[in-house]
């Protein structure tokens, strides 16, 4: 019996359904490669913390064709990862392009599923640290034949079949929670012989002649053999958001001690953008009061470009969310400033990093000071890799 399946809390009945499931998947693993379809449809940090799953189950299940349904906003999250056979993509309908008509989108989506469903999937699993009923429609619309994934017991959750509560984890950082997943659907013997430890950390793969473009672009504005520290200043929550002031003064006080230089990103566009806010304004705002510092304002219209950028940096000072995630899948050591988020759930995987957060769970209460002394103390932990080529890592 699996440790998630110890801990399944629904009762009796439910608790044999799914060993009876459970064992016909295995059943099928042992007769043939099986066809496994990962559905994560969520944010662009929820889908780079799927990424350490996906390494492990590939290297449990090494015959088995590894696909996943992403939306088209966060898909370059999985672009380029080794792991992934086939990479399906749909567009949200508040995510569609200029001049396509809900219509279009809503056809394109019927023929993704029908095409789902002829692929004759064996498995889907539903990546989302919660029963989401949004999030399992694509895999019942893929006629799997078994699909994995948390649930809450309701009527709506009926058709998963591997199914385990959250309640027992929900205080688990995410990566920790897909853990039982995986003991879910790969048999005991095998994750012995091939994962027997936790799963390991995440990662994303930007776009070489991006990468090259950048760094060049780095080195023109910035010179070569300084330190570089990456600054994010977006949020999409108001009590994650730092002021562009506080910011600025940060920029100021690490210049003043180690002669570094800055590379600053921001969510593209203007602040009323009801789909995808911006922080064009902010961004000029803090260019205005860091004009006699070293600062290289990166534009990243599109994530590749984020991603490639985030991985030129030596160090990262940013709030909770996606850009987070997508440095610390490179490897970049963070300071991760939390507001109203729990950092037990959400701090960075795999990478090393400080939190930090106020008693008022506001990031604009922190001060100066205390991100300066985090950043700084980040710094002289790891002075080997503070003068690379921050891509040598």
């Amino acid at each position: 019996m699996s440790r998630a399946e110890q801990d399944y809390s629904a009762g009796p009945i439910a608790h044999t359904i799914v060993q009876a499931a459970q064992q016909a998947w295995f059943d099928r693993l042992a007769k043939s490669a099986p066809r496994i379809l990962v559905v994560q449809r969520d944010n662009i940090g929820d889908l780079v913390l799927v990424t350490p799953f996906l390494a492990a189950l590939k290297a449990c299940l090494r015959d088995a064709t590894l696909d996943i349904l992403v939306n088209s906003y966060n898909a370059e999250v999985v672009a380029r990862n080794p792991h992934i056979d086939r990479c399906w993509r749909y567009v949200k309908a508040k995510h569609r392009p200029a001049g396509q008509s809900l219509f279009a989108v809503y056809w394109n989506t019927w023929m993704l599923w029908r095409a789902l469903r002829k692929t004759r999937y064996d498995l889907a699993i539903v990546m989302t640290g919660r029963f989401a009923k949004n999030s399992l429609r694509p895999a019942v619309a893929s006629g799997a034949a078994h699909i994995a994934g948390f649930t809450d017991g309701s009527g709506a959750a009926r058709r998963i079949d591997l199914g385990i509560s959250p309640d027992h984890i929900r205080e688990r950082h995410v990566v920790r929670r897909s853990e039982a997943l995986l003991d879910v659907v790969v048999p005991a013997s095998l994750r012995q012989r091939f994962w027997p430890g936790e799963l390991p950390p995440c990662r994303v793969y930007a776009d070489p002649g991006l990468v090259d473009a950048i760094r060049t672009e780095r080195l023109r504005v910035l010179g070569a053999g300084r330190i570089v520290i990456g600054i994010h200043v977006s949020a999409r929550k108001v009590d994650q958001r730092l002021s562009a002031a506080k910011f600025a003064g940060l920029m100021h006080r690490l210049h003043a001690q180690t002669d570094c230089g800055f590379i600053l990103f921001w969510a593209p566009g203007a602040a009323g953008n009801p789909l995808h806010p911006g922080d064009d304004v902010k961004a000029e705002e803090i260019r205005a009061l860091t004009t006699t510092l070293p600062v290289f304002a990166l534009e990243t219209p599109v994530l590749a470009d984020l991603i490639a950028g985030l991985g030129l940096v030596h160090l990262l000072v940013c709030s909770d969310g996606g850009a987070m995630h997508l440095a610390a899948a490179q490897n970049v050591p963070i300071v991760a400033l939390f507001g109203n988020s729990e950092p037990d759930v959400w701090h960075p995987w795999g990478c090393r990093y400080e939190v930090l957060r106020a008693p008022s769970e506001k990031v604009e209460d922190l001060t100066i000071e205390v991100i300066f002394e985090a950043t700084t103390r980040l710094m002289h932990n790891a002075p080997e890799t503070m003068g690379e080529d921050p891509r040598s890592r």
